[in-house]
C-alpha cells in the first residue's frame, strides 16, 4: 500500500498522503478506513481532509475507481477536503474526482501547492458539527 493517514486532532484535519505507484486498491482501502472512522465516531462533520499527492510517481488509477470514490464518499457534504497534486497527471485525475464530487454536492478542491490547500482549509477548530448528509 502506498497511502497512509494521520489524525491531526488539534486542527481537526485528516492528513492523508500517497507516494510511489498509486493504484485503485490504495484509494478504496483509504476510503474504507475513513468510513470506519466515521462509523466509530472518531470523525464528524467538523473535520476536514488534506490529501497530499506530491510524492506519487505513477498513477494506475482507473476512471471507474474515481467515480466510485466520489459516489461512495463517507465524508459529510459540507466538509472541506483539499487535494494537493502538483504533477500534471495526478492533477488531471484529481480534477476529475473534484468534478464528480462537485456534481454530488461535495466540498472538494484540488490545488497545485500545499500552501494553497492549507490556506483554503483554514482553521477548522471550533467549527460546529455539520449534518452527516
Amino acid at each position: 500500500m502506498s497511502a497512509s493517514f494521520e489524525l491531526d486532532r488539534e486542527a481537526r484535519i485528516v492528513r492523508s498522503r500517497a507516494w510511489g505507484v498509486l493504484v485503485d486498491r490504495d484509494l478504496l482501502d483509504h476510503r474504507d478506513a475513513m468510513e470506519a472512522l466515521f462509523e466509530r465516531g472518531e470523525l464528524d462533520g467538523s473535520w476536514g481532509q488534506l490529501c497530499e499527492f506530491q510524492d506519487v510517481t505513477e498513477m494506475q488509477v482507473t476512471t471507474p475507481c474515481i467515480e466510485r470514490m466520489a459516489w461512495s464518499n463517507p465524508w459529510p457534504k459540507a466538509c472541506r477536503r483539499a487535494l494537493v497534486a502538483p504533477r500534471d497527471l495526478v492533477y488531471g485525475l484529481a480534477r476529475m474526482y473534484e468534478m464528480k464530487s462537485g456534481e454530488l454536492g461535495q466540498n472538494v478542491r484540488v490545488f497545485r501547492s500545499l500552501e494553497q490547500a492549507l490556506a483554503w482549509l483554514g482553521d477548522l477548530e471550533g467549527r460546529k458539527t455539520l449534518d452527516m448528509e
